[in-house]
């Protein structure tokens, strides 16, 4: 095999297996999101509502939301990752919590849209009961 073919196959030989151990990583943090977690610890809105209430207390001033809540857990991770980058546990979690940040996102979206369509609906039956009266 020529040089040139050959750093080719090897090239594409670590890409195959970079991206085995990265699926391999995303599989188990679906695993571990999305298995059997929101039995053990409620549902990502519930658990991190939780877990910003008790961040709330320090400082007491602390403004947090949900989603802030998931982002600390996630630079919690990276400051472990500074200390040791070899540690595989560390990466499955902030991907974990990358994708319990989003659902927590996406269900206060839904909250907002819920909302905006029952204040809208009620702003629609109160103008029409409006409109009668002015008959």
């Amino acid at each position: 095999m020529n040089p040139e073919h050959q750093k080719t196959v090897n090239v594409q030989s670590k890409s195959v297996k970079e991206k085995k151990r990265m699926k391999a990583l995303l599989q188990d943090a679906i695993q571990a999101t999305c298995e059997g977690r929101n039995e053990d610890y409620g549902t990502p809105s519930e658990n991190y509502g939780r877990i910003r209430d008790l961040w709330r207390g320090y400082p007491p001033s602390a403004d947090l939301d949900e989603v802030d809540a998931v982002v600390l857990m996630i630079l919690t991770k990276i400051a472990r990752i500074v200390e040791s980058p070899g540690l595989r546990d560390s990466w499955l979690d902030i991907a974990g919590y990358a994708a319990v940040g989003w659902a927590v996102v996406k269900e206060e979206e839904d909250r907002l849209d819920e909302f905006t369509s029952s204040v809208s609906e009620a702003h629609i039956e109160w103008a029409k009961g409006s409109e009668k009266g002015d008959a």
